[in-house]
C-alpha cells in the first residue's frame, strides 16, 4: 500500500521502510520508540486511512505477504529473535525479511506499551454500551459514530489495523484465524485497563468477554470505521442546530433576566420614593387639595425623616417600611427631584 500525501503542520511523515541511510528518515525529528504516544511516532500518510505509524504499515506488509501462514497473531515466534528485532526496529531497520510470527508478536508488544491504548480508556464504557443495542444497523451505526470521535491518530491507526485483521480473517480457511480468534488473542493488547500489572485483575477478567466481543465487532465492520454516513451527517447537523438554538435561548433568557433585575431595581426605587412621600404627609387624597405652586414655592426645603408629632402614620406605612427608610438616606435626591 504505497499512498503518498502531503503532511499537515505539526505532523511528521515517514517514507516507506527503506534502508537506514534514507535522507528523509535521517531528517525526521521523531524517532521510533516503543512506549511513546501515537502522535509522537514517525508516520506514513495513507490515503484511505490517514496518518499511520510507519512501523505498523511496515509490519502490515509482512503480514499480508504471509497471510496464508497458520496461526497469525496466535503463535508467538522466537523470543530471542524478537528481543534483537526490537532494538533493530528502533534503529530504523526494515521488517521485510523477518519471520511473520516475530512480526505479529512485535505488533502486540507495540500496542501493549502504548501509554494510551489504541481504543482509549474514555471510550471503553460507551462502546461496550453500544453492544447492548438489539437492532443490528443501529448498533453498527452507534459504534461507528463513537469511533468517529476518537483522537485522529487513534482513529487512523484503528481503521488501518482493523482492516488488516479483516483481511486476515477473510483467509481463515487457510490460516485458521477467524475474526473471533483474532479478537481473543488481541483484545488484551488493544483494549487495556489502566492497571499496569502483568497479571489481569478480577475486574479485567470480568470485562474481557465483552471487550472481546467489541474487538470482534470492529474486525467484522472494519470498513465502517472512520466513515460518516449521510444519516450521521444530517444527524450531526440537527445536533448542531439544536445546540445553537439552545445557546440562543440561554442567551435570550440571560438578557431577559438582566432586564428583569433592572426593572426590579427601578420598582424598588419607586417604592422607596413612595415611602418618603408617605412619611412627609403627602397622601394622594390631600395632594389634590394643595396647589402645586404652594408646594413648589418653598425654597431650599429640607426633608426630615423623623416622624411628625401628633400625626398618624399612613395605614400602608408599616414598621418594615420605617426600617427601610433608615437605610435609604442616600436616595434624598429622588425625593427632591420628585418635589
Amino acid at each position: 500500500m504505497e499512498d503518498q500525501g502531503r503532511p499537515s503542520s505539526g505532523r511528521r511523515v515517514l517514507a516507506q521502510a527503506k534502508s537506514s541511510s534514507s535522507p528523509l528518515r535521517d531528517k525526521l525529528d521523531f524517532q521510533f520508540r516503543f512506549g511513546v504516544p501515537l502522535e509522537q511516532l514517525p508516520c506514513l500518510y495513507l490515503g484511505d486511512c490517514g496518518y499511520v505509524p510507519a512501523f505498523l504499515e511496515d509490519a502490515g506488509k509482512v503480514i499480508k505477504k504471509n497471510i496464508d501462514c497458520e496461526g497469525l497473531f496466535r503463535k508467538s515466534g522466537d523470543l530471542r529473535r524478537q528481543n534483537v528485532l526490537k532494538s533493530q526496529v528502533e534503529q530504523g531497520c526494515s521488517l521485510s525479511e523477518c519471520d511473520v510470527h516475530d512480526v505479529t508478536s512485535l505488533v502486540k508488544f507495540f500496542f501493549r506499551l502504548l501509554p494510551e491504548p489504541l481504543v482509549p480508556c474514555l471510550f471503553h464504557d460507551p462502546l461496550l454500551a453500544c453492544l447492548n443495542i438489539t437492532h443490528h444497523d443501529r448498533r453498527v451505526e452507534a459504534v461507528q459514530g463513537l469511533c468517529f470521535s476518537l483522537p485522529a491518530h487513534h482513529l487512523s491507526s484503528l481503521r488501518y489495523f482493523m482492516r488488516l485483521l479483516a483481511h486476515v480473517a477473510a483467509m481463515s480457511v487457510v490460516n485458521r484465524m477467524t475474526a473471533r480468534n483474532l479478537a481473543v488473542v488481541l483484545t488484551p493488547s488493544l483494549i487495556r485497563m489502566k492497571s499496569r500489572s502483568k497479571l489481569m485483575t478480577e475486574e479485567e477478567l470480568r470485562a474481557l468477554p465483552r471487550q472481546t466481543a467489541l474487538v470482534e465487532h470492529l474486525i467484522c465492520h472494519a470498513a465502517t470505521i472512520g466513515v460518516m454516513t449521510s444519516r450521521m451527517f444530517h444527524g450531526s447537523l440537527r445536533l448542531l442546530e439544536d445546540m445553537s438554538s439552545k445557546l440562543k435561548a440561554k442567551k435570550k433568557k440571560k438578557n431577559a433576566e438582566a432586564q428583569r433585575k433592572i426593572l426590579e431595581k427601578q420598582l424598588e426605587s419607586e417604592k422607596l420614593l413612595l415611602f418618603f412621600i408617605a412619611d412627609l404627609g403627602f397622601r394622594p387624597n390631600s395632594c389634590h387639595s394643595v396647589p402645586d405652586t404652594q408646594v413648589m414655592s418653598v425654597p431650599n426645603a429640607r426633608i426630615s425623616f423623623v416622624p411628625r408629632k401628633k400625626q398618624r402614620s399612613p395605614s400602608n406605612c408599616t414598621r418594615s417600611c420605617g426600617q427601610s427608610l433608615s437605610n435609604t438616606c442616600k436616595n434624598k435626591k429622588y425625593v427632591k427631584s420628585f418635589l
